[in-house]
């Protein structure tokens, strides 16, 4: 269990709010401050209840302002030093025995409050001292060793505030085990990031500039609110020690701040109007200017921990906020509270930096993503924040067909009627490296066998991956196989603009059975999936995206999977390496949980040219497509 903490800097107070009593002698309670002093200084308790010299004078001064009418909130303790700078609240049952676990009525809860790096250091079970995490947690004798109490606090969770400064602005974090220690990931603070302003008069604000401006959605944005928020980031060097820490963490948060303010909407929030339940319900994007999440993290890895093996780490999974959520999940009704559409973490690892966004789905595609990922670096980097700013134009306004309603309405009586949660079987990850050599080789083989110049290297590279889940997938010869191709609209359409800021995709799938891909070899596999690509031509996707308000169909991880599947996103012409923050080109590209299914494969321009990609795969397939000759010798790394 735990519960939040309210910490005011302007009246040095911590405030619980819980509605029960906890015996004085069974709350272990220190604060710590900025001066040097201890945590374990401070209001303290053991389980014995025999307390320390200080808990007895704390008590009798709180008993004494109770008496004479002091009015602070209930559970509220002042503060020792106004130079405070962080507080950490830890609620996790123990045993106050020796050996074994105690049953629940010799449980007690304890309370304790300390630096973010003691913090830390408890929750990774790397301090030192047992005796002294026992005496602090709330066992007097020092009972417990440290391991039962390590693996009592990650069970538990831990809650973070952390002080900015004399500024008054406070960051908290309020969360279980799970998201504070996942995986190795420990979350140090976040808060929202709003779009920056400026005036002539008063220069520089973070304030949010309230308005009714409202951007509905289109059929292209609406079929994508049941997926999961689109989720990549790129892994940097360690930046030069006046980059790092605090001073890096807040340059990234203000560089996001400038980036808001050229893709505004992307601070705003999901709204839905349920029309009273007689028209349907609309969906739209509201720029309230509330801001994107910024969440500060830490991990106990190293570079080579996530790009050393072909097989990508669970870990990764953790640098990424809002996993799990699809994009209607983000949407408020009737006033009810909403989440932001895009949250940004950077987790400090030990010689390098992740930085990663997830964006939702329901609003923006991968272009729009990177384009909007590839302005914050820029303006990052940039000393001249204005320089900075003036990047690629943003077009901002969506585009309807003239025979689409706007807003377009959905046949539902509420928004989570078109929600379909998805829990396929576990999959595992591998990242390719395909080198321009590798690549050029594939396409020229693939014309060759077709007799055509039309198979571009992406298409060649696909069928080559086809043909060789095919075969690591051992379906039977008369098998169905499919694979699923994200198609921009952008360059295919007049009417959408390489800038445009939301969705401009298409899905195409190509079909045969699996006999006829192994037996066709690498230039049938490629055609086919040529041919799909072509079929959206301007007039077939006008003809899709004007009729899809009669008819509206939604993006389905469920629909994405089968064994027999593949489905491709992302494009190696996205600018991935290009994402200079500051302090040198990204060393790798991953991405999140999101949207991770058997068959999904991921692609990526190339470190030095070529192609990337990720795909995963049932454990037992991706294991022999591992020992596949000839695929894997396309593979540069």
């Amino acid at each position: 269990m735990v519960g939040s903490l309210v910490v005011s800097p302007r009246s040095r107070s911590f405030h619980f709010p819980f509605p029960f009593l906890f015996p004085m002698g069974r709350v272990g309670v220190g604060l710590g401050d900025g001066g040097g002093s201890r945590p374990e200084e401070g209001l303290r308790g053991g389980s014995t209840g025999r307390g320390t010299r200080s808990t007895r004078q704390r008590a009798a001064h709180l008993a004494e302002a109770e008496r004479v009418g002091t009015k602070w909130p209930p559970w509220t303790y002042p503060l020792p030093s106004p130079h405070w700078t962080s507080v950490v609240v830890a609620s996790f049952p123990f045993s106050m025995a020796r050996s074994s676990p105690a049953p629940s009525r010799s449980r007690c809860w304890g309370w304790r409050a300390m630096s973010r790096e003691r913090a830390v250091s408890l929750a990774s079970g790397e301090h030192k001292s047992s005796r002294s995490l026992c005496h602090n947690f709330g066992d007097g004798d020092g009972g417990l060793p440290r391991p039962c109490i390590s693996k009592s606090i990650k069970e538990a969770g831990i809650v973070l505030c952390q002080n900015r400064g004399h500024g008054g602005e406070v960051m908290a974090m309020e969360g279980s085990a799970a998201s504070f220690a996942r995986d190795g990931v420990r979350i140090v603070s976040r808060r929202m990031v709003r779009p920056w302003t400026a005036t002539a008069s008063q220069g520089e604000t973070t304030n949010p500039v309230e308005t009714s401006e409202m951007v509905h959605l289109t059929p292209w944005d609406l079929q994508m609110l049941t997926v999961d928020y689109i989720q990549m980031g790129v892994l940097l060097p360690r930046p030069p020690a006046e980059h790092f820490s605090g001073h890096m963490i807040e340059h990234l948060a203000q560089s996001l701040s400038h980036a808001l303010a050229l893709f505004y909407p992307y601070a705003g929030r999901l709204v839905v109007d349920e029309h009273g339940g007689r028209k349907g319900i609309t969906v739209s994007l509201l720029c309230t200017g509330d801001g994107a999440e910024f969440v500060h993290a830490v991990a106990d890895a190293t570079v080579s921990d996530i790009t050393c093996s072909l097989r990508i780490p669970r870990l990764v999974w953790s640098f990424f906020p809002l996993n799990g959520m699809v994009g209607a999940d983000a949407a408020a009704a009737s006033g009810s509270h909403s989440s932001p559409v895009l949250a940004v973490q950077v987790t400090e690892l030990a010689d390098g930096v992740f930085v990663a966004m997830s964006l939702n789905h329901g609003i923006a595609d991968g272009a729009a993503f990177w384009h909007l990922f590839n302005t914050w670096a820029k303006i990052s980097r940039n000393s001249d924040v204005e320089e900075g700013m003036v990047a690629a134009p943003v077009l901002l306004g969506r585009w309807f067909p003239d025979t689409c309603p706007i807003p377009v309405p959905l046949p539902f009586p509420t928004l989570k009627h078109i929600v379909r949660r998805f829990h396929g079987p576990p999959v595992e990850e591998c990242f390719f490296a395909f080198s321009e050599e590798s690549v050029r080789n594939l396409k020229m083989r693939a014309n060759e066998e077709m007799m055509t110049t039309k198979i571009s290297s992406l298409q060649a590279l696909l069928a080559q991956v086809w043909l060789a889940v095919t075969r690591a997938r051992s379906l039977s010869p008369g098998q169905e196989t499919s694979y699923t191709l994200a198609v921009g609209c952008r360059g295919r359409m007049t009417h959408v603009a390489k800038a445009y800021a939301g969705n401009a995709m298409v899905r195409c799938a190509a079909r045969a059975v699996a006999d006829d891909i192994l037996c066709g070899g690498l230039g049938c596999a490629a055609w086919l999936l040529n041919r799909a690509v072509a079929s959206q031509d301007e007039a077939a996707l006008m003809g899709s995206v004007s009729s899809w308000h009669r008819d509206p169909r939604f993006a389905y991880l469920d629909g994405w999977w089968h064994p027999t599947l593949l489905v491709t996103g992302n494009s190696p012409r996205f600018d991935a390496f290009g994402n200079d923050f500051g302090w040198g080109r990204p060393i790798a590209v991953r991405s999140g949980a999101g949207n991770k299914v058997d068959g999904r494969v991921t692609v990526y321009e190339g470190h030095e040219g070529g192609i990337g990609m990720e795909l995963c795969l049932a454990p037992e397939p991706l294991r022999r497509l591992l020992a596949d000759h000839e695929f894997m010798s396309a593979v540069s790394c």
